[in-house]
């Protein structure tokens, strides 16, 4: 009974931790771009390795043994590559919505990366299933033009080219992340994530140490929001997460139905941005409607192949 009633206590719990994200994050860029996050990284790091020894003593699987450079060359993606680009896309555009909406094209880069970088050809897609990925990618292509023209798609001047590349590259590196991800075990999963958490912060600390100046004005309330971040955010949320999967798996519910909620974290992070940082771009029409299709391409991205076989009643 105590089972049942966790599963759905963990996806609730998951997705109010990763709504706050991007305000999170946003509150990370104002003053700093690397010496705050090389902070979250570390605290991630000692979240997830304690996490991982406490599984190991509790008789879970144990980290592979076989380490491979992919680990180190795609996990870096997830963490460093992501946070670098997020942290210069909110600092760009100098507030956290439109970046919010641009990190969201990940799921479409997941889908892209997965079938030409990291293609299973055992298992190629259905060709319902591509046109459907076709869409998505479509609609993820309409989302960013609405939001670089804001609206102006005729004209097509975009407002803000170094804001909307590095939302861009931030949604990239964690599609590059998640595509490899599949590739990886359950059993090598605490070693892969070790390694691009690990890596991330070898990465990230010269940069940081290159604002050593502004040491001496990092408040308490910045380290606060770095621990939120390494804690919570890219820590607990994690946990939480792959805990939710477990149970799933151990009660027979179908992971489409868990996985659905969190198509809402783009909506939910910006209403958290319009609350607390007074944002009002999730107002204006033409944000919207890039919203609207940055959600829909999401779902036909991670979902093509079970539409395929809930519209061919398999």
């Amino acid at each position: 009974m105590r089972s049942n009633r966790s599963l759905p206590l963990l996806v609730t719990l998951t997705l109010l931790i990763l709504s706050f994200g991007g305000y999170i994050g946003r509150l990370i860029s104002v003053h700093s771009q690397f010496m705050l996050v090389a902070l979250s990284f570390f605290f991630t790091a000692c979240t997830l390795g304690v996490y991982f020894l406490v599984r190991r003593g509790r008789g879970r699987p144990r980290p592979g043994i076989r380490w491979r450079w992919g680990f180190l060359i795609w996990g870096p993606m997830g963490y460093f590559m992501n946070m670098i680009a997020n942290t210069q896309s909110f600092r760009a555009f100098g507030r956290a919505s439109e970046t919010v909406v641009l990190n969201y094209t990940w799921p479409v880069f997941t889908v892209l990366f997965s079938r030409t970088l990291f293609s299973d050809r055992e298992r190629p897609p259905s060709g319902m299933a591509v046109v459907f990925e076709g869409l998505s990618l479509l609609l993820g292509l309409f989302s960013v033009t609405f939001l670089a023209t804001e609206g102006d798609v005729t004209g097509f001047h975009i407002t803000n080219l170094p804001g909307l590349l590095w939302g861009l590259a931030a949604g990239a590196s964690y599609g590059l992340f998640s595509a490899f991800s599949a590739t990886v075990t359950e059993k090598q999963q605490p070693t892969f994530l070790l390694t691009a958490i690990g890596s991330s912060f070898l990465f990230v600390l010269p940069l940081g140490l290159m604002e050593w100046e502004l040491v001496t004005r990092i408040s308490l309330a910045d380290i606060s929001a770095a621990l939120a971040m390494g804690f919570l955010v890219n820590g607990v949320s994690y946990i939480t997460w792959t805990s939710a999967l477990h149970r799933a798996r151990q009660q027979g519910v179908s992971t489409a139905k868990i996985v659905a909620p969190m198509f809402l974290v783009p909506l939910l992070s910006l209403v958290v941005i319009s609350l607390l940082l007074g944002e009002g771009k999730i107002g204006q029409p033409y944000f919207l409607l890039s919203l609207l299709f940055s959600i829909t391409g999401s779902v036909l991205a991670q979902r093509s192949e079970g539409l395929v076989d809930m519209l061919t009643g398999q």
